[in-house]
């Protein structure tokens, strides 16, 4: 049976976001915003990912909670989220688990990029 969303627009969605749909933003935010790095990383669905989502470093897979997904502002906000653990780790470094200076400095620099217009 087919259920039924609002977005935050007021406009009714068929299904909850798909995990193709996560990385076609992934993919465009990588270029736009980290374009040094190319990662190699899956993404998955669930419904028990610890909290909204979360990037295991070890296996390389992002999870993002099913219930999220009902709201495209707040999986891409995830999404951007999770992308800058993911890019710690290709620069070599700490994924900051505990979103430490590091962390914040680079969520200034995506919200000073654009990265967050229309979302916040």
């Amino acid at each position: 049976m087919a259920t039924f969303s609002m977005d935050e627009n007021g406009n009714i969605r068929r299904d909850p976001i798909s995990a193709k749909e996560l990385c076609a933003w992934a993919d465009a935010y990588q270029k736009a915003y980290f374009p040094r790095h190319n990662p190699k990383c899956d993404l998955l669905i669930v419904d028990n990912a610890s909290g909204p989502a979360c990037f295991d470093h070890t296996t390389r897979i992002m999870y993002i909670e099913r219930a999220a997904t009902v709201s495209e502002k707040l999986s891409r906000i995830l999404l951007l989220h999770e992308m800058i653990h993911v890019n710690f780790i290709e620069e070599g470094q700490d994924p900051d688990q505990d979103h430490g200076f590091r962390f914040q400095a680079e969520v200034k620099r995506l919200f000073a990029a654009g990265a967050y217009s229309k979302l916040l």
